[in-house]
């Protein structure tokens, strides 16, 4: 089990499909106390052969690693063989004469092709411009050289330093992954499970955890080009009142958690905000004005006047369990009445057509659409 910070800095590595997370990251205090009460038993750890939980508890374990977490392991599937890190090599493709890479950031992942043949990494690219990415670069250490498309750009020096960068040993590829910032980490981490699945590296029969903290309060939406919430506006900032006025609204860190299993997301949480001053500036903060915070969010707004305890939650979603457990990729064959691609229910019916009467009970009416 590892804690994953969830875009707090720009690290050395980043974990594929949790967008960038903090190295070196010790328990967080929200998540240690939840498993600490829980008491929950662990997966013997890397290195433990004995079978048997190893410290016996989530919470000792965690004080176990508190300060010596040196890395990432990766949210997806469990991967051997296959770096458990995507190396991020922004800073050194930013000194490397390779017009593609510049000004993006530039994600690699090492694996052992080295039984591969050509067919494989035309396969690899392949899929690559299958989920929409305009190419797929890399580089194979051979009889301590570099072959690939990229090695001319490199000088010697440059040769030496991806070398250590990446710890590529002999007959192992290095892929490269560069897009935009929004994207390049759901890429990786598409060509990380690619890539295990294709060399046959995906670890069978267990069941690897991750926590996910220290989610962004606030981003950029990409419509409206305005601060938004990341997740839930109703979790506590860290920091609390004096965050939010005094700190740039994007480095503002929520008391938010994933539980995290073999790439699936088990449960989702917060610490909720219960006072009325943060609400207040968490949404103004957003944009919103305090009538329509009033107007909009009533039941909170006026629950928060009289005063209310701190409090904190976490949701399981049983039905992804049992789709674990059952080992099944989709979790509508652990459904009991799962819906289609259209949202219908086929047993039932649903939804059906509306009549007049039903939408007059419920005090609905009907436009026509217009053409703007």
């Amino acid at each position: 089990t590892m804690i994953l910070k969830h875009k707090s800095i720009v690290p050395a590595t980043v974990t594929a499909g949790l967008d960038t997370v903090g190295m070196r990251c010790p328990a967080h205090p929200v998540c240690r106390a939840i498993i600490a009460a829980a008491d929950l038993p662990v997966a013997a750890p890397s290195g433990n052969t004995s079978g048997r939980p190893s410290p016996t508890n989530m919470a000792d374990m965690l004080e176990d690693m508190d300060g010596k977490i040196d890395g990432i392991v990766d949210g997806g599937p469990c991967v051997v063989g296959v770096e458990s890190t995507i190396i991020d090599l922004t800073d050194f493709f930013s000194r490397v004469e390779f017009k593609a890479f510049k000004g993006r950031p530039v994600r690699g992942i090492v694996a052992d092709c080295s039984a591969c043949s050509r067919k494989f990494f035309e396969d690899s690219l392949k899929f690559a411009t299958s989920i929409g990415m305009k190419g797929l670069g890399y580089l194979t250490a051979s009889e301590g050289q570099f072959k690939g498309p990229i090695d001319k750009f490199l000088t010697d020096e440059q040769r030496a330093e991806i070398r250590t960068l990446s710890g590529i040993k002999e007959g192992e590829t290095i892929f490269f992954i560069s897009d935009s910032p929004k994207l390049v980490n759901l890429f990786a981490g598409q060509i990380h499970t690619w890539l295990g699945e294709t060399l046959g590296l995906i670890e069978k029969d267990a069941f690897r955890f991750c926590f996910v903290v220290d989610f962004p309060m606030y981003e950029i939406n990409a419509e409206t080009n305005k601060l938004d919430f990341t997740h839930n506006p109703f979790s506590m900032p860290q920091g609390g009142l004096e965050a939010l006025e005094t700190q740039d609204p994007l480095t503002i860190l929520a008391y938010q958690y994933d539980l995290v299993c073999n790439g699936i997301e088990l449960a989702s949480g917060a610490v909720r905000n219960h006072n009325i001053d943060i609400m207040k500036k968490a949404f103004a903060l957003a944009g919103y004005t305090e009538e329509e915070l009033a107007n909009r969010f009533s039941a909170l707004y006026t629950a928060f006047q009289y005063g209310a305890p701190p409090h904190a939650g976490i949701a399981p979603g049983i039905d992804r369990m049992i789709m674990l457990l059952a080992d099944t990729e989709t979790i509508r064959n652990v459904i009991a009445f799962p819906l289609n691609g259209n949202a219908q229910d086929l047993l039932l019916g649903a939804p059906s057509t509306v009549t007049e009467q039903q939408l007059r009970d419920v005090h609905i009416q009907i436009r026509p659409e217009t053409t703007v």
